[in-house]
């Protein structure tokens, strides 16, 4: 969970994540694992990964994952010590009126 500042907890989450599996690889073959950031979009980052095989000079593995940050909604704990969500929308007690 990120914090700064007077704004409210924020938390990173996987978006979207693909992996394309190329060549097998063993347990102890020597690997060599490259990321780099892809974009910047807002609250979204894309990272992009390739894996090479340091013997053999294949590529076993490449990959992508987007990630975003989302606000972490407030939560109100009772006394008994469960967590309710402050939104009733969520906890199922009223649909969420439709605009329109």
């Amino acid at each position: 969970m990120l914090e700064g500042g007077t704004r409210s907890p924020v938390q990173a989450v996987v978006r979207k994540c693909v992996i394309d599996y190329l060549t097998p690889a063993r347990f102890d073959d020597p690997l060599a694992i490259r990321v780099r950031t892809a974009y910047r979009a807002g609250a979204a980052r894309g990272f992009e990964y390739v894996v090479d095989n340091v013997e053999n000079g294949m590529r076993p593995v490449i990959g992508q994952t987007t990630l975003v940050c989302v606000e972490m909604a407030p939560a109100q704990h009772s006394l008994a010590g469960s967590v309710e969500l402050a939104d009733p929308r969520v906890r199922g007690r009223e649909p969420a009126a439709r605009q329109g």
